[in-house]
């Protein structure tokens, strides 16, 4: 199902996806299925996916149900000598009943982006890389690490208001987030 799920969205769409196993970490079977691969490729993809899956975790866990992303435009800054993609993460918490951002992170990939094509140019997790926690690649959210990011203050602001907005949607609908499992409603892959 994952193999022909891919095939219909690279002919569909015509970009290229990642696939992450279900309930993983440190990037452990997560790859980059290229819009260029064929079928063949890309079962063998999918083969080597579930290999570091199992090889980390054991046969006991299962990498299914796989997610499947579109592979992101990433945004590049200059880091140690090279450019890398990033992620952030906003920290939202309910104080006394009233959603409050306390913080957020900022998380930079161990490699430098090249082509986007080696899982440490795109892969941003601090710790799984081999069990090593890289604490030097978290910037915390400060005016110096601002501008290392390329980032205002109003940026900042944007952030945290939107996050906010998520967070209360999630809270408001949690029953139904939970429970939501016909994606054939919403995905159509035809």
């Amino acid at each position: 199902e994952l193999l022909q799920t891919l095939l219909i969205l690279i002919n569909k769409e015509q970009k290229s996806f990642i696939i992450k196993p279900s309930g993983g970490s440190g990037g452990a079977g997560v790859l980059i299925v290229s819009q260029s691969q064929n079928k063949k490729g890309i079962r063998s993809i999918i083969k080597t996916s579930q290999k570091e899956f199992f090889d980390k975790f054991g046969d006991h866990r299962n990498p299914f149900p796989y997610t499947i992303q579109e592979l992101a435009d990433f945004c590049l800054i200059n880091w140690k000598g090279g450019k890398h993609a990033y992620d952030l993460r906003i920290y939202v918490a309910q104080i006394r009943g009233i959603i409050q951002p306390i913080g957020g992170l900022a998380r930079i990939s161990r490699g430098s982006y090249i082509k986007g094509e080696n899982k440490q140019e795109f892969v941003v997790n601090l710790s799984g890389f081999n069990g090593q926690i890289e604490v030097t690649r978290g910037l915390g959210f400060s005016e110096p690490n601002a501008s290392i990011l390329n980032l205002q203050r109003e940026d900042f602001v944007d952030l945290f208001c939107i996050s906010c907005i998520i967070f209360k949607n999630i809270v408001t609908n949690y029953e139904k987030i939970i429970s939501f499992s016909n994606w054939e409603k919403i995905i159509k892959f035809h």
